[in-house]
């Protein structure tokens, strides 16, 4: 979760499958208007994989419709 003034403007929710543990699921990343085109969502996930319980994780899995460019954008810079 992101918080910006005492809002949340961004959370990620995922999650490690027991059938490969060396890969992290990304289910979801929401990020309000007002944290938009700032990389929040990239953040997001970098300080998720940086904690001590994703030690391991050397993939990431998502799915991801045709038309949202901006989870494109997001997941090819990852």
């Amino acid at each position: 979760m992101a918080e910006r003034a005492g809002r949340i403007v961004g959370w990620v929710s995922g999650h490690r499958p027991p059938s490969g543990p060396e890969t992290f699921f990304v289910w979801q990343v929401a990020v309000a208007p007002e944290g938009r085109g700032q990389g929040l969502a990239g953040r997001m996930i970098d300080a998720l994989l940086a904690r001590p319980a994703q030690e391991g994780v050397s993939h990431l899995i998502t799915t991801v419709t045709d038309d949202n460019s901006a989870s494109w954008a997001l997941f090819r810079k990852l």
